[in-house]
């Protein structure tokens, strides 16, 4: 899976987490096809077995496998604002936080909410992806609210990825007011790519939660998407208060996961870069913090 680092300006291959059973779940084979699409099916509608995950995630015995995990994905622990040794369980090193200056804000109105990989649309009604060509899916679906779809229709599309090895806070893009994080009840489908491309519209079936931001140049909605031995969404904000941009919204528990972002239509020009690099089909590695977009 080839993606571009933006900071550092190249590309990469991405290694894949639990790459066997992914390519059996949603690969090209006879066997996945037939077999392997119904135990992926089975594993995103029975919510015990991502429930089973996350206890051992959370158990003593997952320990020993942060060291091991931080090798094989070249996590950076320079960034780390607890020592490793500190971790006592898998999921504490999920959900760790990082040093203060790490990730700073760009000044600009909006900024990458998360680290992770990402696409980006100026006109989401036209959706042209290697995810999405030849694929249905609406606004109406995602949000499950047709007048706050109607609403947003035309306007920028931000569809962010992240990966196991990447921080699992997510934060505010942008000053505003938010409102309570509204929960949309669904199964928990792989984010993988190769997931993705099997089964385009998971962002808009996962379990997610939505939350509306009340900013100077309209609204935006963001939401958190679970996925696969992802079945928390943890927000820590409180609603009604005034955030910043690059306030902590929340995190989530172990394995990939989603984050969405709507803008209203001509409020806001996402970066030339970052849609430059949609349009060639690449998803983009950003951090949170990089710039998003300026207002119109």
């Amino acid at each position: 899976m080839k993606v571009f680092d933006r900071q550092k300006k190249h590309n990469f291959e991405e290694k894949v987490y639990g790459k066997g059973a992914v390519e059996f779940l949603w690969g090209d084979s006879f066997l996945s096809k037939t077999v392997g699409r119904v135990c992926g099916w089975l594993v995103a509608h029975l919510s015990f077995v991502s429930s089973l995950f996350g206890l051992f995630a959370k158990s003593k015995w997952s320990k020993k496998e942060v060291k091991r995990f931080i090798e094989a994905y070249g996590v950076d622990t320079s960034e780390f604002l607890d020592p490793v040794d500190s971790f006592e369980s898998f999921n504490a090193f999920f959900i760790r936080r990082l040093k203060d200056g790490v990730r700073p804000i760009a000044n600009v109105p909006v900024v990458i909410p998360a680290d992770g990989r990402y696409l980006f649309y100026q006109d989401g009604s036209k959706l042209e992806s290697f995810y999405f060509k030849g694929k249905h899916w609406t606004l109406d679906w995602l949000l499950q609210d047709p007048e706050l779809a109607k609403k947003f229709k035309g306007g920028p599309v931000v569809l962010g990825r992240l990966a196991p090895p990447d921080y699992h806070w997510f934060h505010f893009p942008c000053d505003g007011v938010p409102s309570a994080a509204q929960l949309i009840q669904g199964p928990l489908f792989s984010v993988n790519p190769t997931a993705l491309k099997q089964r385009p519209t998971i962002f808009c079936e996962n379990k997610r939660k939505l939350t509306r931001i009340q900013t100077s140049f309209g609204e935006v909605v963001m939401l958190e998407i679970g996925a696969t031995n992802v079945g928390s969404i943890h927000e820590v904000f409180t609603p009604e208060v005034a955030c910043k941009k690059g306030d902590p919204k929340g995190y989530f528990s172990f394995g990939g996961s989603q984050v969405v972002l709507l803008f209203e239509p001509e409020k806001i020009q996402l970066d030339a870069d970052l849609l430059q690099k949609t349009a060639e089909g690449i998803e983009v590695r950003c951090l949170l913090g990089q710039s998003l977009g300026a207002y119109l």
